[in-house]
């Protein structure tokens, strides 16, 4: 299952959910007219709102597996780069710190909350910068990481 791809948003899933109830109107006062048709089709909708039940009972068990994977996942991940002895963060353009790691912290003596959302430029010796500069703006999808030594 592609959870983006098959995501139905909400307004969609309160038209299925008011064509069914349509439905079933209908073939409920088919039925009070006897009509056998009628009832066969309730009959046919019932059972296919109980397929569709299981469906999606299916996909939301799928969907609880996935999210306890990714959060085990997250858990390990974290572990590996706060247990890392090198300098780990995360940065925007014109280096704007979005997480540093507990080495990076306890190397500058600087809570990490006075760190995020600020530019990590200003610990960069000036001419380490000219240099750091570059290297970070070539960074992309084909070349993710560089692997910068300053003062």
């Amino acid at each position: 299952m592609a959870a983006a791809k098959g995501k139905v948003q909400i307004p969609e899933i309160t038209k299925l959910r008011q064509q069914a109830e349509d439905l079933l109107c209908s073939g409920v006062s088919m039925l009070n007219g006897n009509d056998h048709q009628g009832e066969y089709d309730v009959q046919r909708l019932l059972h296919e709102l109980q397929v569709h039940q299981i469906e999606l009972e299916m996909q939301n068990e799928e969907l609880r597996q996935i999210n306890a994977d990714l959060s085990a996942s997250e858990e390990r991940y974290r572990s590996i780069v706060d247990t890392n002895p090198d300098f780990i963060d995360r940065y925007l353009p014109g280096g704007i710190l979005t997480y540093v790691n507990p080495v990076l912290v306890r190397f500058t003596g600087v809570d990490a909350e006075d760190l995020l959302g600020k530019s990590y430029f200003p610990f960069i010796h000036e001419d380490d910068l000219q240099v750091l500069i570059p290297l970070i703006a070539s960074i992309r999808r084909d070349n993710p990481t560089v692997e910068i030594e300053n003062r």
